[in-house]
């Protein structure tokens, strides 16, 4: 059975992470998880006029993770490599689920909540589906793991990125689906969310130009830090 055996990997993957989790619990663990863009910018192009008649063009700018850093580190004077990373950090402990959002560079890490405003629509369509723990499928022997509870939220992503000398701006939103996993280990639980959303609006480039938006945003990744 594929979910079977897609779980199953699932679970050998993130036993290592509850484990380092219980282990630290003098310490705030962190998830991390990998902010990515990849959106197209529809600009005015010229107008060229010739013998054989007039053509306006559009230019189609495609902007990634790599260009909002670099206009990030522009506003904040910082020079990141090409493996710098875009973070939404967020405590386990935390009641609220909200998080940082951060630049790292090697081990420079950089707060630039900030510049970001998402928020998402009040009306949401909530699916799930929860698991006893005698379950074939969502239980793993060797490894202590239960899968609680799996599920989808849909509904409308709002994402603003504004601020004080930052030469690219976006102010889009679209349809978002966020999976949620909750997966426990002796006591210890760790409620996963990863957010894919598609997206359309307005921005600026670096240069200032105007744009039509549209492309996707995701949020993925389960990785544990402690501090």
């Amino acid at each position: 059975m594929k979910t079977k055996a897609i779980l199953t990997l699932g679970f050998l993957a993130i036993t290592t992470l509850i484990m380092q989790a219980m282990q630290a619990s003098a310490a705030t663990t962190n998830l991390e998880q990998n902010i990515r863009f990849d959106l197209v910018f529809y600009e005015q192009g010229p107008t060229n006029i010739t013998t054989q008649g007039m053509h306006i063009l559009v230019n189609r700018l495609r902007v990634t993770t790599k260009d909002i850093i670099r206009a990030i580190g522009t506003a904040t004077t910082n020079s990141y490599s090409a493996n710098a990373r875009l973070l939404l950090v967020t405590d386990i402990a935390s009641t609220n689920g909200s998080g940082a959002i951060v630049v790292r560079d090697g081990t420079n890490s950089v707060d630039v909540s900030r510049y970001f405003m998402i928020t998402n629509s009040e009306l949401k369509v909530f699916g799930l589906t929860s698991k006893g723990k005698d379950n074939d499928w969502d239980h793993h022997p060797n490894s202590g793991l239960h899968l609680g509870s799996v599920g989808t939220t849909y509904s409308i992503l709002y994402l603003a990125m504004v601020g004080t000398n930052l030469n690219v701006s976006l102010n889009v939103d679209g349809f978002d689906a966020t999976s949620h996993t909750v997966i426990s280990k002796s006591g210890m639980t760790l409620a996963l969310n990863e957010t894919e959303a598609s997206v359309t609006g307005t921005g600026t480039d670096a240069l200032g130009k105007p744009a039509v938006v549209q492309g996707a945003i995701t949020i993925l990744g389960c990785n544990l830090t402690t501090q």
